[in-house]
């Protein structure tokens, strides 16, 4: 999305109030939709919400200012129409929308959002996103200008954090469990993490959901998340279960399948900072010893493909990287000529791989462990709960892990993941690479935005000579779920947003 002087406006008239159609089924379905989930969402609250399934369910709790389309330009949203008077101002006009507690949305409201969510004393880990906003101006009850210290070829995607009224619940309760959102859903009275039920606000103007009701209930086992669907406990689940359940269930015909492709990106983290794995020769090493294709084609089934990239294959930016193939005889090569020669037991060096409790991506490193042995990595994992093991990334306490990039993102995620000035609580560089050459080029996208796709690029073929991450797959979405449930369809990042469509009939 190349930066320009360039006055933006779009305006959706099927956005405004009454201004939606009914659903295919002419009114909500009142049998609620039952969803599994393998994770506990920690806090629904968006200025804090960072897993994958707390984020997707905020999705359906409110709305941003825009959302940014599969062609990475900004659509409509919670502002009608939007517009970028000066290289330094973006203006919206909101439209008429109510939050679910019978507040009406003011340019007022916004501000107080982002005000609170880029001080430091909120503790958000999204504050970092704003830092190049000098001032939020409100000019009138429906129209709000941000104002920015510096040009921003990525501007729009500072505004894709659902709305919400900071501190403030349904009721008596918190707002990590029951905020106060714009969407179409608001929380239940009674709902917990474990069992989070949703109700169509009264106040919602949009298009009708097929259901009025959608229940998220977390059952960790994924084989329990399977004889829940089956029988009837629940309606649907999708992903986070091992391939092989997925691929039994299909073949049974009793549930309903579907998969889709996905942007989401599998990948292999390090610990630049660690004597081993900080050194390229052993990332390198690894890259070659292993075997991809025979994992995605065995233990995945066929339901995945390469990642050259960590942006998606339609991205006019994106690089096809030519991923380093299976290759025992230059993995042991490449680590002879490191100097980490084998031991009497073929032991070169014993490596801590860093994973989650799930038991699909437990099946996944053990087989990365028996491939790595081949060449004389000894792999130990280190098994732990998401919470712990999420700390302990975050903190740099590993040496190699495992990790999913859940979505679609535009080039500005390369600042976030790979300058020097993004290492945690900063960003997400989590395995503390530096490299002066690449903060030249991530800080070239903004002050060279006419030439972002080349800029781009040159930060993806220096990703790939640096070894930052090993690229593994994308995983297709697995959808299984009730023949009852009709209407659901899997989105490219995997969100919830099909759940709008889907009812029990």
């Amino acid at each position: 999305m190349l930066y320009r002087l360039f006055i933006l406006t779009i305006v959706a008239n099927m956005l405004l109030l009454g201004g939606f159609p009914l659903n295919a089924y002419g009114q909500s379905s009142k049998t609620p939709v039952v969803m599994a989930l393998a994770d506990v969402p920690v806090t629904l609250d968006s200025r804090f919400s960072t897993g994958a399934s707390a984020s997707r369910i905020t999705q359906l709790l409110s709305l941003p200012l825009v959302k940014i389309g599969d062609d990475f330009t900004p659509k409509a949203a919670a502002a009608i129409s939007f517009s970028q008077p000066t290289a330094l101002s973006v203006r919206f006009v909101l439209g008429d929308y109510t939050f679910v507690n019978g507040t009406a949305l003011t340019a007022q409201h916004v501000k107080d959002y982002y005000e609170n969510l880029r001080n430091p004393k909120t503790g958000s880990p999204f504050s970092w996103l704003l830092r190049n906003v000098s001032e939020i101006v409100v000019e009138d009850n429906k129209v709000i200008v941000f104002n920015l210290i510096n040009p921003d070829p990525f501007v729009w995607t500072l505004f894709t954090r659902p709305l919400m009224l900071p501190d403030v619940g349904l009721g008596n309760d918190n707002a990590a469990i029951r905020p106060v959102g714009l969407g179409p859903y608001m929380v239940e009275e009674g709902s917990t993490p474990v069992q989070l039920s949703l109700k169509l606000s009264s106040y919602w103007a949009g298009e009708l959901p097929a259901s009025e009701r959608i229940t998220f209930k977390v059952v960790k086992d994924p084989l329990v998340r399977l004889l829940k669907v089956q029988r009837g406990e629940a309606h649907i689940m999708q992903n986070d279960m091992p391939t092989v359940f997925f691929a039994d269930a299909k073949e049974k015909g009793e549930l309903k399948h579907q998969t889709a492709q996905s942007s989401n990106y599998t990948y292999l983290g390090f610990n630049f900072d660690d004597e081993f794995t900080g050194n390229k020769a052993v990332r390198e090493a690894i890259a070659y010893a292993i075997d991809r294709k025979l994992i995605m084609d065995t233990l995945l089934y066929g339901l995945a493909r390469p990642a050259p990239s960590l942006l998606p294959n339609s991205h006019p930016a994106f690089w096809d990287a030519p991923l380093r193939k299976h290759n025992i005889k230059k993995a042991i090569n490449i680590l002879d000529k490191a100097g980490l020669k084998a031991d009497q037991n073929g032991i070169r060096l014993h490596l801590r791989f860093s994973t989650t409790n799930n038991p699909s991506t437990l099946l996944l490193v053990q087989a990365i462990q028996h491939q790595l042995k081949e060449v004389g990595i000894e792999l130990d994992i280190n098994i732990s709960e998401w919470g712990t093991f999420y700390g302990n990334i975050k903190k740099g306490n590993f040496q190699m892990y495992l990790l999913t990039w859940v979505g679609k993102y535009d080039a500005d995620i390369y600042r976030s993941v790979f300058h020097s000035k993004s290492m945690p609580p900063n960003g997400a560089n989590r395995g503390r690479y530096q490299n002066p050459i690449m903060d030249r080029f991530i800080d070239k996208l903004w002050s060279a935005p006419e030439k972002l796709a080349e800029t781009a690029q040159a930060i993806q073929i220096l990703q790939h000579q640096d070894i930052i991450y090993i690229p593994l797959w994308r995983r297709d979405n697995m959808v299984l779920h009730s023949p009852k449930l009709k209407g659901f369809i899997p989105q490219l990042d995997g969100s919830y947003e099909g759940l709008l469509k889907a009812a029990v009939k």
